[in-house]
């Protein structure tokens, strides 16, 4: 469910780092829902390694080539 959280918005491909501020919450009747983390220590940064920023980016081109009208609405979708 976590992947759920990673929207394009949040990787940053030039500095090869994912920015975390949600995390995903279990609820009464489910669904997938975020919150904020439990703590602000829990805001965090993370590098990436050159292979995953290479994975993301092909996902990304992939997608962009079977939806290339849809970039706006792709934006606020998630990548997994």
């Amino acid at each position: 469910m976590a992947c759920l959280l990673l929207g394009v918005e949040r990787v940053d491909f030039l500095r090869r780092e994912v920015r975390v501020h949600r995390q995903p919450l279990t609820r009464p009747g489910g669904g997938a829902q975020s919150g904020p983390p439990k703590t602000p220590a829990s805001v965090r940064t993370i590098p990436l390694p050159q292979v995953v920023i290479d994975a993301l980016a092909k996902h990304l081109a992939k997608h962009l080539a079977e939806h290339p009208a849809g970039i706006t609405a792709w934006f606020s979708r998630f990548l997994c």
